[in-house]
């Protein structure tokens, strides 16, 4: 007598769209397949960071310059 046990469980979140393509099961895709690539939000934000930064600096050089260099 063979017996299987399943664990099956939903978990309640749909799964992406690139779980189903070729690639995902190690296949290649067919010619002219292109597939969007995620938005790489962490290099925006370290952009937007540097350029604060760089504004802020530039704004500190124009108020020492605009006090007459004092401290």
């Amino acid at each position: 007598m063979v017996t299987r046990e399943y664990d099956l469980r939903d978990e309640g979140v749909e799964p992406l769209e690139r779980e189903f393509t070729l690639s995902a099961f190690g296949l290649p895709e067919p010619v002219g397949v292109e597939w969007e690539r995620p938005v790489r939000w962490y290099l925006w934000l370290t952009l937007a960071g540097v350029v604060c930064l760089v504004a802020g600096g530039v704004f500190y050089w124009l108020s020492r310059r605009r006090a007459g260099g004092t401290n």
